[in-house]
């Protein structure tokens, strides 16, 4: 992606450059800047002065008496404005699944995001007709992911309207895929399907949603096929001292305050003291916040065996419409050993879970 630097060759041209290539490289922003240096150009993008700075079909122009910083400033935030922003659904062709993409669309029309609908493909072989079995599934895959558009309904709001969709097709591991397509940056969020089974397998192994929910680092949404189509805004988040810490407790509050949440925040403790000394902290960091439209906390006795079904249930009682869970990244070694409160929960969610990965701030 590129960013137009209208300029002639000069020491402030250089300087601006320089400035903002830093500023992109410090924001990791995938853009590189090109230089513009013929006067035609300049009469082309109807330029009052130079330099000046394209993002997209807006400009920003220089001005003496303003900083270069400024001016950067002013482009990195058109840069966040101008960025399209999608919500990426794995489908597998399951009621379940065409619940989740129903329940994306709903997201996607409230917070103007676009949908990526991905399929992938399991490879299959069949010892009698070697590859053509495999092919001709792929080719009736391919087929059915069109279909399913229709069947989620997307035929009746004139083919996305305001919620504009786009498919993808892969054929292989879909836990790889995903990692590689969720990089993008344009991907904000994974809306994901669970079954409403809760096997043994699945209790040793984890489901699908699970693995993908603790190795993607972008927040995962896990939808219960019995979850309500409406757009949240009743949340509760499960609570710890040290999320607060994390870039995942700002993320949440952002998506709060652009979203008008009501955040529940539900502390785990069995001391009454951490308790208010928590509290006290969460009231002035809420203060920064003007877009929620309210929040509370209240504790629960911690109970490691019983967490999870806990925090679910306390989800259930207040009548919330999703539950905020945050993890870390493990190994399959550390995996295997520790029983993760937000791996649990996922086993037989009876709301809308989402999971925030837990990166220490800086």
């Amino acid at each position: 992606m590129e960013i137009e630097l209208y300029t002639i060759k000069s020491f402030t041209g250089s300087a601006l450059k320089s400035k903002l290539e830093a500023a992109l490289i410090a924001g990791q922003l995938p853009y590189v800047v090109r230089e513009i240096h013929d006067v035609n150009e300049f009469i082309k993008a109807g330029l009052n002065s130079i330099p000046a700075i394209r993002v997209g079909t807006k400009i920003i122009e220089y001005h003496e008496d303003q900083s270069f910083e400024d001016t950067i400033q002013k482009t990195i935030d058109m840069i966040h404005a101008e960025k399209e922003h999608y919500i990426l659904v794995p489908v597998d062709f399951t009621p379940e699944s065409i619940h989740a993409l129903r329940y994306a669309r709903n997201l996607a029309q409230k917070m103007h995001m676009q949908i990526t609908v991905m399929h992938v493909h399991q490879t299959l072989f069949d010892p009698v007709t070697g590859s053509a079995f495999d092919m001709d599934m792929m080719a009736n895959n391919r087929k059915r992911l069109d279909e399913m558009l229709v069947e989620a309904g997307w035929d009746k709001i004139q083919s996305g309207g305001h919620v504009p969709v786009h498919t993808h097709f892969e054929s292989g591991d879909i836990t790889s895929h995903l990692n590689a397509i969720s990089a993008d940056p344009k991907y904000d969020l994974i809306v994901m399907s669970t079954k409403s089974d809760d096997s043994v397998f699945k209790r040793l192994f984890g489901s699908v949603s699970s693995q993908v929910s603790q190795k993607i680092n972008k927040p995962v949404l896990i939808v219960p096929p019995y979850a309500h189509l409406t757009f949240p805004t009743k949340v509760v988040v499960g609570m710890t001292e040290e999320m607060m810490d994390t870039d995942a407790f700002d993320q949440l509050l952002d998506m709060a305050d652009k979203n008008e949440f009501f955040l529940e925040f539900i502390y785990a403790n069995n001391d009454d003291r951490d308790y208010q000394r928590v509290k006290i902290s969460l009231q002035q960091v809420m203060k920064l916040y003007s877009g929620i439209t309210g929040y509370a906390m209240s504790p629960i006795p911690y109970n490691e065996d019983t967490l999870h079904e806990d925090l679910l249930v306390s989800a259930s009682q207040l009548q919330a419409d999703m539950l905020v869970l945050v993890t870390k990244h493990r190994s399959f070694f550390e995996n295997m050993g520790h029983r993760s409160i937000t791996k649990r929960a996922l086993h037989h969610p009876v709301l809308p879970v989402m999971v925030l990965h837990e990166q220490v701030k800086a």
